[in-house]
């Protein structure tokens, strides 16, 4: 998936849940991403939750990329939890959104784990 400045889902990362009374829900996300060569001198990539439509702007992954080359480009892992104790009772929905700066760069080989309990 390639980044870009306006704001797009990972296609095929989302998970459905319940949520009964008194539970909470813990969330993670694991991803690769690679830097392209041609996003130097610099660069970032972004990723959010979003649940049920929305945006959450924390936690996040931020990720920027400054002014080193490297043969097949810079590759590296990034991972986002969280904890959430105050999610409303019935069914939702936890998908990622991303963007960045250069449409070279790529989010790779991603998990999405969601669970819910007392």
């Amino acid at each position: 998936m390639a980044p870009g400045e306006a704001w797009g889902v990972l296609v095929g990362i989302q998970i459905d849940f319940e949520v009964s009374a008194g539970q909470q829900v813990y969330f993670l996300f694991i991803t690769g991403i690679i830097f392209d060569n041609s996003s130097i001198p610099n660069s970032y990539v972004e990723i959010h939750f979003e649940v049920d439509g929305i945006r959450w702007n924390r936690p996040t992954i931020y990720i920027t990329r400054f002014d080193v080359a490297s043969p097949g480009g810079i590759r590296l892992s990034a991972s986002v939890q969280h904890y959430n104790s105050t999610m409303t009772e019935g069914l939702h929905y936890v998908s990622l959104m991303f963007r960045g700066s250069n449409v070279n760069d790529a989010i790779w080989d991603s998990s999405l784990f969601v669970q819910t309990f007392n």
